[in-house]
């Protein structure tokens, strides 16, 4: 009689969500009528199917943003879900990565790695200078081949200069990038409305247009700040 050797084979199975094939324990069946409320209205066996695979990152994430009633109301359809800007860029953040925990996701959503539920997707995106003439027009064409749905500008704070910062603009950005400790003190002062937008990024007056020690610095920049806050910006790449 022939022994038949058992073999361990490891079932993969692929999240919607952020498209990872992961092992099966890794993945779970997530109701889209959360099962709570399935339970409550006594329907819990008559939807059981209605389920979709997601990873478990993916689904902590999901119902960290919403609870059972947003998600019965608004998010209860594969369609919902893959449309919904913030499941978009938890998807791009976690595509490339290994097993993530619920304690490291937790962490990453404090440390503003992750979109926490009340923040907005950035839109508008404004880099400002002393005059616009060299750091900040630099950063706006250097951003705007690497962010998609998001609108780049630059702007300076000095008087005479084109594009120079006004209510307008800075009602417009979600976020103010200035260059240095005098853009955020002109705006504190001039502003004081659209102060809490503004972060200084810490590049001195010394590069013009272009430079590669300038391009290097955005770089470096954009490596070090915006890649980690990939789903907080939604790069190309």
């Amino acid at each position: 009689m022939k022994t038949i050797e058992r073999k361990n084979i490891k079932k993969e199975r692929i999240c919607i969500n952020c498209k990872r094939k992961l092992r099966s324990k890794y993945v779970v069946h997530h109701h889209l009528i959360p099962a709570q409320i399935l339970r409550e209205k006594n329907l819990i066996n008559k939807l059981r199917g209605n389920t979709i695979l997601l990873c478990k990152p993916c689904e902590f994430y999901l119902h960290y943003l919403y609870d059972n009633k947003e998600l019965e109301d608004n998010i209860n359809t594969i369609e919902n879900i893959l449309s919904d800007g913030k499941m978009k860029l938890f998807a791009e953040w976690i595509y490339d990565k290994p097993y993530v925990s619920k304690k490291q996701i937790k962490t990453c959503i404090l440390n503003g790695l992750i979109m926490n539920k009340k923040e907005e997707i950035m839109k508008h995106i404004l880099f400002v200078c002393k005059a616009n003439l060299n750091r900040s027009p630099t950063f706006e064409r250097f951003f705007k081949n690497k962010l998609k749905n998001t609108e780049v500008r630059s702007a300076g704070i000095y008087y005479g200069y084109p594009y120079q910062v006004n209510q307008e603009i800075l009602k417009w950005a979600d976020k103010i990038y200035v260059m240095d400790l005098s853009q955020s003190k002109f705006i504190k002062e001039n502003y004081p409305s659209q102060y809490k937008k503004v972060e200084v990024i810490g590049i001195s007056d010394e590069y013009n247009p272009d430079d590669d020690g300038l391009i290097d610095l955005i770089k470096f920049w954009w490596e070090d700040k915006i890649r980690n806050l990939s789903v907080f910006l939604n790069p190309k790449e």
